[in-house]
């Protein structure tokens, strides 16, 4: 059962109740805008109220200079009085956990083991039906003598070791020959010199050390402590993207696993990295559950450029901050909606009037001026404008965001306060 949450400063933006659950009634939300117009405070603002919480905050940062890295751990340090902090990257030295714990099957674990080595490179069907195989017959031996398979034991185990892993085994004789005679194929060890190849790059740039280590997902996100994943301190792109799938996916399946973790709050900014469909699936299964997610998205065209709709598909409110370009800025204006209105507008017509004195001065007489007769026509027209221009959001001020919640729905502008 899901504990009411508030955040301060999001029931003040939203003109919600202190006694209001919030996770429940404004779902997950995006926050988009430039870093100096306000984002940078409501985000510090949003972390506080987490903290202060006493939630389990996950702190996914895929834009973290190294100053910034150091500025977030003084910022966090005073409040983790009897509280854990975990820091998992690939470049400072990095916490470690267990992350074949978040699943709970010899099959889950080793279906994880191909979803890792597909991150990397493109394997075929037929290399992924023989790798999971060999994973399973692996990790199943293993824990059938009561010894955990932690990912990176995958790495060095080679067909001779399995094969003699699961002759000693407990399993009965006939499942034992049918499973030796897959190992002894010339095929499966064609296909296990291109398991290893994977296996040996993921374990190059430190990633499997990482996830081997002797905490329990389950434990590294009991309520309180806080989880954060950085990815700018690693300047390969590849690796960024590949730390932070891996270990979004392990996460989303262990809440999927402990449904009881109701306090866990995602605040995740510059999520470029982590897989469109990956990040709707956790959102949603987080909205469906209470729990909070915040992503903030600096330039929203350029990341449905990179990743499709979505994180908006699965946000249910929006905070809409100061806008860099004008193309975001329309965007936004689009996504805000439009309304049909009346447009009055006028014609005239002039016309000369008959002039009955015309002849008189032709003849010398008096000349009388013409008189000219206007004709006003009112039109009305019917014309679909957006709600709120462009402009709007490319002038909002660093304290002012325009707020969108889809149900009920609310759309207006508002302002950004300590």
């Amino acid at each position: 059962m899901a504990r009411r949450f508030e955040m301060a400063i999001l029931n003040r933006l939203f003109d919600r109740s202190p006694s209001e659950d919030i996770s429940a009634s404004l779902g997950n939300i995006l926050i988009s805008g430039v870093e100096n117009t306000g984002s940078k405070k409501l985000y510090q603002n949003m972390l506080m109220d987490l903290l202060r919480a006493k939630k389990t905050v996950i702190l996914v940062n895929g834009a973290l200079s190294h100053e910034d890295y150091k500025k977030n751990l003084k910022f966090i340090q005073p409040h983790m009085v009897s509280r854990y902090g975990y820091d998992l990257n690939l470049s400072e030295p990095s916490d470690t956990f267990d992350i074949m714990s978040a699943f709970q099957t010899s099959e889950q674990k080793a279906d994880f083991a191909i979803t890792l080595m597909s991150m990397i490179a493109d394997i075929p069907d037929l290399l992924k039906t023989k790798a999971q195989r060999f994973f399973f017959y692996a990790i199943s031996a293993l824990e059938l003598k009561g010894d955990k398979c932690r990912i990176k034991d995958l790495s060095t185990m080679d067909i001779e070791y399995v094969t003699d892993l699961v002759s000693s085994s407990s399993l009965p004789e006939l499942e034992k020959k049918r499973r030796i005679r897959f190992l002894g194929d010339a095929s499966t060890y064609s296909s296990y010199l291109d398991i290893e190849s994977c296996m040996v790059k993921l374990e190059s740039i430190g990633l499997l050390e990482m996830l081997s280590g002797d905490l329990s997902i389950k434990e590294m996100l009991r309520d309180g402590n806080v989880v954060m994943l950085n990815g700018m301190i690693s300047d390969d792109f590849k690796q960024k993207e590949l730390l932070f799938n891996a270990i979004f996916f392990a996460f989303s399946k262990c809440l999927e696993r402990y449904r009881s973790m109701s306090r866990v709050a995602f605040l995740i900014k510059d999520a470029d990295f982590i897989a469109g469909d990956l990040i709707k699936n956790t959102l949603e299964f987080n909205a469906s559950y209470h729990f909070a997610s915040y992503v903030f998205v600096d330039d929203i065209t350029r990341y449905i450029a990179r990743n499709g709709n979505p994180v908006l598909d699965a946000s249910k409110s929006f905070l809409v901050l100061n806008q860099g370009s004008d193309e975001n800025a329309a965007f936004w204006s689009a996504f805000f909606g439009s309304r049909d209105v009346q447009e009055k507008s006028f014609s005239y017509t002039k016309k000369k009037s008959w002039n009955p004195f015309a002849n008189m001065a032709d003849n010398g007489g008096v000349i009388a001026s013409p008189r000219r007769y206007n004709t006003t026509t009112t039109n009305f027209q019917k014309v679909n404008k957006p709600i709120y221009s462009p402009e709007v959001f490319r002038e909002l001020k660093p304290d002012e965001a325009m707020i969108y919640l889809r149900d009920p729905l609310i759309r207006r502008k508002t302002r950004i306060e300590d």
